[in-house]
């Protein structure tokens, strides 16, 4: 796909929990064109609040939104990636405020 993209000359954006450092470094060497990067929310609240965004309800009520319901995994996911982004000297950037983050 990625190939493809690059014959056509256009660009993707890759985004997930499943692209691990070594993967993101993988790209990194393999496409010189590749701008990695890793956006988290170090606020714990601020990052629930965004949750409720993702809810049907506009909630953050946990029975009522998936997201929160199983927050404290989520956070200790973020901080799984943002431990194993370090190690790959991946940049990462805190999404506390969308104006800043994008400057």
């Amino acid at each position: 796909m990625i190939e493809n993209l690059i014959q056509r000359r256009e660009s993707v954006v890759l985004e997930g929990v499943h692209l691990t450092g070594k993967f993101i470094q993988n790209l990194v060497s393999r496409y010189k064109y590749t701008l990695p990067f890793i956006v988290y929310i170090s606020k714990s609240e601020k990052h629930k609040e965004r949750f409720a965004v993702r809810s049907k309800l506009m909630t953050l009520e946990p029975k009522f939104n998936k997201y929160v319901e199983n927050f404290d995994n989520i956070r200790i996911i973020q901080n799984y990636i943002i431990k194993k982004a370090e190690r790959y000297q991946i940049p990462i950037i805190d999404n506390n405020n969308i104006d800043k983050s994008l400057g």
